[in-house]
């Protein structure tokens, strides 16, 4: 499945990837302000109800809430051949990798289930 997001470039390309159910779903998008967050906020209302909340609203803790953090290969200097993989240590060049790679730590350390995906 990873190879499969690896090309998408927008929001819209994850719906294929998405499983949509009889039981209507409910999306917590947190930071809406940000370009991606917009574009999932406007594209995933075909997938269910969307909430778009500020971090400090969400308990990432709570039972059955699995986030899903959008983040960027920025995280990276680009120095690697070939592709990068989760293991992989991340050294952003400049301030936009720095505050994405600080959001990865921050839903990390929220002690409850996460997905984070690394897009280009």
């Amino acid at each position: 499945m990873r190879e499969a997001f690896a090309g998408c470039t927008s929001s819209s390309q994850l719906l294929p990837y998405l499983t949509v159910t009889a039981v209507p779903s409910t999306l917590l998008v947190f930071g809406s302000r940000g370009q991606l967050g917009w574009e999932l906020v406007r594209s995933l209302t075909a997938v269910g109800w969307v909430a778009a909340l500020g971090r400090a609203e969400v308990d990432f803790r709570r039972p059955g809430a699995t986030p899903v953090h959008f983040s960027t290969d920025y995280a990276f200097d680009g120095r690697k051949e070939g592709v990068y993989v989760e293991t992989d240590v991340p050294n952003p060049l400049n301030a936009y990798g720095r505050t994405k790679l600080a959001s990865e730590m921050a839903v990390r350390q929220s002690g409850g289930s996460h997905l984070i995906l690394r897009t280009s």
